[in-house]
C-alpha cells in the first residue's frame, strides 16, 4: 500500500473517491519526467511499518483495447 508520495500522505487527497477515482489520482503524485525520481512511502499489511522507495521514472507505454461482437 503507498502510503505517501514525496512525503505527503495519500489518504487526505483520495478520502471520500471511488477506487478508480482514487488511484488516478494517487496516480499524479507518482508520476514525473522520465528520469526524474519520486520517493514512495509503503506498507505491506498487515505489517504497520513503513519503509521508503526511491524509485526513477520511465516511460510506461498504455496499451488500449478494443472490442467488438461478431456474427
Amino acid at each position: 500500500v503507498t502510503v505517501a508520495a514525496e512525503g505527503q500522505p495519500l489518504a487526505p487527497l483520495i478520502a471520500g473517491l471511488s477506487h478508480c477515482e482514487a488511484s488516478a489520482k494517487a496516480a499524479t503524485k507518482i508520476r514525473g519526467p522520465k528520469g526524474s525520481v519520486v520517493t514512495l512511502t509503503l506498507r505491506r499489511p498487515p505489517a504497520v511499518e513503513t519503509f521508503e522507495v526511491a524509485i526513477t521514472r520511465d516511460e510506461v507505454p498504455i496499451i488500449s483495447v478494443n472490442a467488438e461482437i461478431l456474427d
